[in-house]
């Protein structure tokens, strides 16, 4: 179980939630997380930080991963907030697929 304080525990679960988003539409448009490092010009090891959610993702770097994805910020984003309330205890457990996954939008100029 998390400990600390509920700002920590809810920068985990954000950072948990934005990772799991980002390895479930790079998944989703079949990309390999070394594809998405050669489209965003991220670092395929930062990419694995940011989906098993060790590492916070900065705003910049979204954006390059969102255009090596293909995907609109708005699609991106809809999907975590879609997401049902979890426990900010959970890790990295299984949670079944996300809802929006098939409706993912292409970006303009992809």
């Amino acid at each position: 179980m998390l400990g600390g304080t509920p700002e920590a525990i809810g920068d985990a679960y954000l950072r948990y939630s934005i990772g799991k988003r980002l390895c479930e539409v790079r998944t989703a448009r079949g990309q390999t997380v070394q594809d998405l490092a050669q489209a965003s010009s991220v670092p395929a090891d930062s990419i694995r930080g940011y989906e098993n959610g060790q590492l916070g993702l900065p705003a910049d770097v979204m954006v390059r991963l969102l255009r090596g994805l293909g995907v609109l910020a708005p699609t991106f984003l809809e999907g975590i907030l879609a997401q049902e309330p979890r426990p900010a205890c959970v890790s990295r457990m299984r949670v079944g697929p996300s809802r929006t996954a098939p409706d993912l939008q292409v970006a303009r100029g992809a």
